[in-house]
């Protein structure tokens, strides 16, 4: 908890949202205790609702996108509900990317979206297989709720100080 709050009060701090999103998605990771987190963003104006990855701990595939229909980010996006999916291959509710199926080791997916002013999504982060435990908990999804909400805030005011500086 404590470095929970050690990340609000540093991102309140900061104006780049770059900096913001690399320091949520560390603390998200040690607070989430997860092998992987991903930051998903939308692509501006495009119709078709693409996500691109913005951000991510483990492999080097930032900037890769994804429709929002193949991809569980998507439907986070789409329907703004925080998702966990546990076992994600034994159900077929939610959508898949190749990239995801060629990665069998997948246990556990804890995905929630980042709102700016309280109602567009600006972002979604995901957390990818729960270290300790072979799902994300309850308690896990209040937690990247939490974080979701304070990012967003952060973000908002991110974007604020950055109109009033130009």
């Amino acid at each position: 908890m404590k470095n929970m709050f050690g990340m609000i009060n540093y991102i309140a701090s900061v104006t780049d949202k770059k900096m913001i999103l690399e320091k949520i998605l560390k603390t998200s990771q040690y607070i989430l205790d997860c092998e992987d987190i991903t930051l998903f963003e939308p692509i501006q104006n495009d119709p078709n609702k693409t996500l691109k990855i913005s951000q991510l701990t483990c492999e080097n595939i930032a900037g890769k996108t994804y429709s929002a229909e193949k991809e569980i980010a998507g439907f986070v996006f789409c329907t703004g509900e925080l998702l966990n999916v546990k076992e994600p291959f034994k159900t077929s509710r939610y959508p898949f990317t190749n990239e995801l199926k060629k990665n069998p080791n997948i246990r556990s997916i804890l995905c929630a979206p980042i709102f700016q002013y309280g109602k567009k999504v600006v972002a979604i982060i995901q957390a990818v297989n729960k270290r300790a435990k072979n799902a994300f908990s309850k308690y896990d999804e209040y937690l990247i709720q939490y974080l979701s909400e304070s990012s967003g805030i952060n973000l908002t005011q991110a974007a604020l100080f950055n109109q009033i500086s130009m």
